[in-house]
């Protein structure tokens, strides 16, 4: 038995898969409101703490380290919230995404860039 590229795609184009995962993904963030006020008391939370720690640090340009720190901190800070969305959500939809992949509703390229795409309001 030999496997044919064709049996391997899904049948519907990129952008048909990409525009219902997006769908279906905003409807879920739209539905899912706890997320969505955690992330918003987290923002605050630490914006007060950063302002906290830095609060007179712009003030003097004499001192680089700090403002080099200040810079760090709002990167890092950024990076790591982003990333932890999809990393949170991803083992509560690994079972609907190996049924759905499995069953070739769509591809991995589609749901990855969706996902990609629908955090983005959030960032």
């Amino acid at each position: 038995m030999t496997i044919q590229e064709n049996d391997l795609s899904s049948s519907s184009p990129f952008h048909h898969q990409f525009f219902l995962l997006l769908s279906r993904m905003m409807l879920q963030l739209r539905r899912n409101r706890t997320g969505l006020y955690i992330q918003f008391f987290h923002h605050l939370l630490s914006g007060f703490m950063v302002s906290g720690i830095f609060v007179s640090i712009g003030n003097d340009a004499t001192q680089i380290l700090p403002l080099l720190k200040f810079c760090t901190c709002c990167v890092v800070f950024c990076t790591f919230t982003y990333i932890m969305i999809p990393i949170l959500l991803f083992p509560l939809e690994v079972k609907v995404l190996q049924m759905e992949y499995f069953n070739r509703w769509y591809s991995f390229k589609a749901y990855y860039f969706a996902l990609t795409v629908s955090t983005l309001p959030l960032l």
